[in-house]
């Protein structure tokens, strides 16, 4: 688990708890001072993603890094800089990790509050070298509500909540590789929603059989409710978008995981 805690008028902190028997127990929690925080979890090592308070906490002191700890204790620190344009960096992070061999592939994603750009670096030697910041999309507004991230050896998916067709509806842009020319690159952005009320929240997971699952929180029928669909691996649609949870009151917030035996539950 990645807690933020901000106290009234002091700096917001990290707490990292980490369990190995199923929850009965837990280790001393990992403080470090940030928020934001995202995660991913290969084996038994936690990679996270954050936002890092230094110098005096006003916007210009942001950083963005990459925290991976190791099931051995030991905790490695990468940051990411301000990218080249960006007149702040104070965004919301988003990270993705793939096992490659013996090496893991670590994604990033990192929506800045000034410019409205989405930020991508990719890592292929588990953090100790980053690609330049890539810029992957430019949104109207920036809200830790609006996008998620998830990757697997054959492509990654960014899904992103954007109004500029006034209602926020759900795009996709994808990573992988031309079959063509073998260069990994990105997809023209996907329109995945076109309802009534605002589609926000999303999350996105890609099963065993490569199908991509999105869920998320809408408001089409004048109440929130979670939907979810699912897409091949190129963004075209398996399943329409269906009601999972019909709620009197307002469903919020989805979370999903799918096991090895692709059986998925949305919570």
């Amino acid at each position: 688990l990645a807690v933020e805690c901000a106290p009234s008028g002091e700096f917001p902190f990290l707490y990292i708890l980490y369990s190995d028997d199923a929850g009965n127990t837990w280790f001393s929690p990992y403080s470090l001072r940030g928020d934001r925080p995202s995660i991913d979890i290969v084996g038994s090592d936690i990679y996270l993603v954050y936002r890092r308070w230094s110098g005096l906490g006003t916007p210009d002191f942001y950083l963005t890094m990459v925290i991976t700890y190791m099931s051995d204790g030991t905790v490695y620190s990468h940051g990411l800089g301000n990218p080249s344009g960006a007149s702040e960096f104070t965004g919301v992070p988003r990270i993705a990790v793939v096992e490659n061999g013996s090496e893991r592939d670590i994604y990033v994603t990192v929506a800045d509050y000034v410019t409205k750009n989405v930020y991508f670096w990719k890592s292929m030697d588990n953090g100790d070298t980053w690609s330049s910041p890539a810029v992957i999309a430019r949104l109207t507004e920036v809200s830790e509500d609006y996008m998620a991230l998830t990757a697997s050896p054959h492509g990654i998916y960014f899904v992103y909540s954007d109004n500029r067709m006034q209602n926020y509806e759900l795009w996709l842009r994808y990573y992988s590789q031309n079959a063509g020319s073998g260069e990994w690159e990105w997809s023209e952005p996907i329109l995945l929603t076109n309802a009534l009320g605002d589609s926000f929240q999303p999350v996105v997971r890609r099963d065993g059989d490569g199908y991509v699952h999105i869920a998320w929180s809408d408001f089409r029928n004048c109440r929130y409710e979670i939907y979810e669909m699912v897409l091949d691996g190129r963004g075209n649609t398996v399943k329409n978008d269906w009601k999972i949870a019909n709620s009197t009151g307002k469903a919020v917030h989805p979370n999903m995981f799918i096991d090895s035996d692709n059986r998925v539950a949305v919570t």
